[in-house]
């Protein structure tokens, strides 16, 4: 949704200009700007999500993928007004999927995929 209000802010912008009533209730720059920045932010939670939905998903494949988005949360260093959503997502993150480290049929599964083997693992 935000990506395609982005791609249409033209004429959002022009639409909101032109009509009677509606120059109060146009975004501004700066809203815009914190938009994208929404957008970067949450392209690692989609590209995560479709990867994980797809029909040919492993079981294996979801600790490294968990643990990458951690990562990718962790150092994004965006605007400083999503700090607050960014540590929000990661706590999320880590509530829903830690549990997971210590899940014996997910760990067996990535272990023994020998594209990761016990990279993913700290212990």
């Amino acid at each position: 949704m935000i990506e395609r209000l982005l791609q249409i802010k033209r004429s959002v912008t022009l639409f909101c200009a032109e009509t009677d009533g509606m120059q109060n209730k146009t975004l501004t720059s700066n809203m815009w700007n914190l938009l994208a920045s929404v957008k970067g932010l949450l392209e690692p939670v989609e590209n995560l999500t479709k990867d994980l939905s797809s029909y040919d998903a492993f079981l294996s494949l979801v600790i490294p993928a968990v643990l990458g988005l951690g990562l990718a949360l962790q150092s994004d260093n965006r605007d400083s007004g999503l700090i607050t959503m960014k540590s929000g997502l990661t706590d999320a993150v880590r509530e829903r999927f830690e549990p997971l480290l210590t899940n014996t049929v997910a760990t067996a599964a990535t272990a023994l995929d020998p594209r990761y083997k016990l990279t993913f693992f700290p212990d």
